[in-house]
């Protein structure tokens, strides 16, 4: 009895921090989710939530937390149309990648947890490996997309890369990517080891 009690409770807890970290993903994403940045560049915050969702709750909730992420990049894409918005209204691109990340997140906790067996450097790695991914999937795709024109919007606004793929991607990995490794590492981390600690710390059930 007391064994179902509590996996009901777990599940209400479940449910209740997905909802939230699904609200700061909206919330995020109408506001300052995404910080402009020299170059047409935008760096973003919206993936700290889906990191703390997906090692805490799991990969299910991973995907979940994902696809938020990925369906407000690509409404946000229809609504604020502009050269470097449109190539995310291709939901192969937006959507997609996302729902990977917020997968892979976990499953990389999950792994490192096995081999270094210390919660602060297992959360760690898992967010600074998850972003990476995030940025090296997202990437590729969105010069796929841009330069195809396989978009809404396409015949009114082109996405321009001036320069070579190679160049293009390093010039992403230097000016993104590190910047939100560190966000992941900075912040993200913390708050997920805060969570886990307050989670072993309830109290038992009467």
């Amino acid at each position: 009895m007391d064994n179902k009690k509590t996996k009901r409770n777990q599940e209400i807890f479940k449910f209740v921090y997905a909802s939230a970290l699904i609200a700061i993903i909206v919330i995020l994403t109408a506001t300052v989710g995404y910080i402009p940045f020299f170059g047409g560049i935008k760096i973003t915050i919206l993936h700290i939530p889906v990191i703390l969702g997906a090692i805490v709750l799991g990969k299910r909730y991973g995907l979940l937390l994902g696809f938020v992420f990925g369906a407000g990049a690509m409404i946000r894409s229809f609504i604020e149309v502009i050269p470097e918005n449109v190539p995310f209204t291709n939901p192969l691109l937006s959507v997609l990648p996302r729902m990977l990340f917020g997968y892979v997140a976990a499953l990389l906790y999950d792994a490192f947890r096995k081999i270094f067996k210390r919660e602060a450097v297992s959360v760690t790695l898992a967010a600074i490996t998850a972003t990476m991914f995030h940025t090296l999937i997202v990437v590729p795709i969105l010069f796929v997309v841009a330069k195809t024109g396989f978009h809404f919007f396409a015949s009114e606004h082109t996405f321009i890369i001036e320069k070579g793929f190679l160049a293009y991607m390093l010039f992403i990995v230097v000016n993104n990517m590190l910047l939100e490794i560190a966000a992941a590492a900075v912040i993200g981390a913390p708050i997920v080891l805060a969570i886990k600690k307050a989670m072993t710390q309830q109290p038992a059930e009467a």
